[in-house]
């Protein structure tokens, strides 16, 4: 026990020497070695002002800079010189490398006019890397291992001071203040940072309110309070609480039937004539805009900026890009006089209406159970099986998370690479926005082969075992 005890002590005491010895070596004269940065808050706590701070020390290992003590402790002189050796050492040896492939070469070319032939097959071979070749082990240490001393610099800490004021006021605390001081220890040639932050009182959110907007909007934003009870009144005057603010309320209209409604639809008002350490906040709802796509070469795209309106899916479009099935593709779409690709997708000629029957002797159809699937030559995929994978169906509502969940089911299924939903915005009619939803989808290898080696151990004898793993991933059709 006192063994283990003296060992740690000491092995405590070396750690410590080596992080003290030699740590402002290299730092140039007139300038001092980075020591630590300590931060003083009086007021309210605040969530790690150190993140903030631009210029941070050498990093430490149980207390000690080892990576600064790994790059003093190694001659950059001696370094460069063995790099310049090895480089030439590598030069020469591609010398002679190009000199055996010219005389292989050379003989290659003389055996084939011999032959009377006019063609040979050159023979490469494989040079030192001279770019970035191998470190060798002192060189690794001082600068793959090691880390450059971290030097004060006026710059960075100038600019913390600016960015730690910017953050009190993003959190509410508009009469804070924030002072920095620089303590040099002139013959350790280390200096100390100190930054004192005073928070003062912080702004809270009294009166919110909503700007002028549509009726039905309002409703769905006082519907929103309702179910979330999510209301900013009460809460601090903080950014970053006002951006998350407006994400869950535009995600939350989205899932409502509004389709395209954006985090930047949304601004703020703001009033900090209250007094009481008060804001009043008024939620403003702007239109969003909406890209019109030119019709010919000559025109350009337009932005124009629509009202938020509820969206209905008027039909669902499955493209498949999968030619496996053609045994020309190239050929079969120069014979239809077609482009390969539409767009950055394959195009696909075939065509085939699915609808689901609820009941099959009445022949009743389920209006939101039909999708349109493209496809080329034969599907690879049965369609009642991607289909059924679909929430954005047809002759239904429009609603944000359905894309999420509609894209995590298809991906589940195993037989597609990627899948890629589009909406396709059609007009306005009766208050209503009408879309069409398309779902590019490009289907995975059907059939793979997987060679699996590993380990065994059986009874104390040691062995080597193998599997073979074969998946066929297929839903197509009877």
């Amino acid at each position: 026990m006192f063994k283990t005890l003296k060992h740690t002590y000491i092995f405590c005491i070396t750690l410590l020497f080596l992080g003290s010895c030699y740590q402002a070596k290299f730092v140039p004269e007139g300038k001092y070695l980075l020591k630590k940065n300590d931060v003083t808050i009086t007021g309210d706590k605040l969530e790690d002002p150190y993140s903030i701070i631009r210029q941070n020390p050498n990093f430490k290992t149980l207390g000690v800079k080892l990576k600064l003590w790994a790059y003093n402790r190694i001659d950059s002189a001696k370094v460069a010189d063995k790099r310049l050796d090895k480089n030439l050492t590598l030069r020469t040896k591609n010398n002679k490398i190009r000199a055996r492939e010219k005389k292989v070469n050379d003989r290659k070319i003389a055996k084939a006019k011999k032959k009377g032939q006019n063609l040979y097959t050159k023979r490469t071979l494989t040079l030192k890397d001279t770019l970035d070749p191998p470190k060798f082990f002192r060189e690794w240490f001082k600068y793959k291992f090691g880390e450059k001393p971290i030097v004060f610099d006026s710059i960075p800490y100038n600019k913390t001071l600016e960015q730690l004021t910017i953050y009190l006021k993003n959190k509410g605390y508009y009469y804070g203040s924030v002072k920095g001081e620089v303590l040099y220890n002139n013959p350790k040639k280390k200096a100390t940072v100190n930054y004192q932050i005073v928070t003062g009182n912080q702004y809270h959110i009294g009166r919110v309110k909503l700007g002028p907007i549509d009726r039905k909007i309002e409703a769905k934003y006082l519907y929103y309070l309702k179910v979330k009870k999510d209301s900013l009144q009460g809460k601090p005057f903080d950014k970053d609480l006002l951006d998350a603010y407006r994400a869950k309320l535009a995600a939350f209209m989205r899932n409502e039937k509004i389709y395209g409604f954006s985090p930047s639809n949304i601004s703020y008002v703001i009033d900090t004539n209250k007094g009481n350490w008060l804001v009043d906040v008024e939620i403003v709802i702007s239109n969003r805009e909406k890209v019109i796509p030119a019709k010919n070469d000559d025109e350009k795209s337009k932005i124009v900026t629509v009202p938020h309106l509820e969206t209905f899916i008027n039909k669902v479009y499955f493209h498949l890009a999968d030619t496996l099935y053609c045994n020309d593709f190239s050929k079969r779409a120069a014979l239809l006089k077609k482009d390969v690709l539409e767009g950055q997708f394959v195009n696909c000629f075939d065509t085939i209406h699915y609808q689901h029957f609820k009941n099959k002797r009445k022949g009743e159809i389920d209006p939101i159970r039909s999708a349109t699937f493209l496809y080329n030559c034969k599907m690879s995929t049965t369609p009642e099986v991607i289909e059924l994978q679909n929430y954005l169906e047809g002759n239904n509502w429009y609603k944000g998370y359905y894309i999420e969940r509609s894209y995590s089911r298809l991906m589940q299924l195993g037989v597609f690479e990627s899948v890629k939903p589009v909406i396709d915005e059609l007009y306005s009619k009766k208050d209503v926005n009408y879309i069409d939803v398309h779902y590019y989808l490009v289907p995975s290898k059907r059939q793979t082969f997987s060679f699996e080696p590993r380990a065994t151990n059986s009874n104390g004898f040691l062995g080597v075992a193998a599997s073979v793993n074969y998946t066929n991933k297929s839903f197509s059709a009877p």
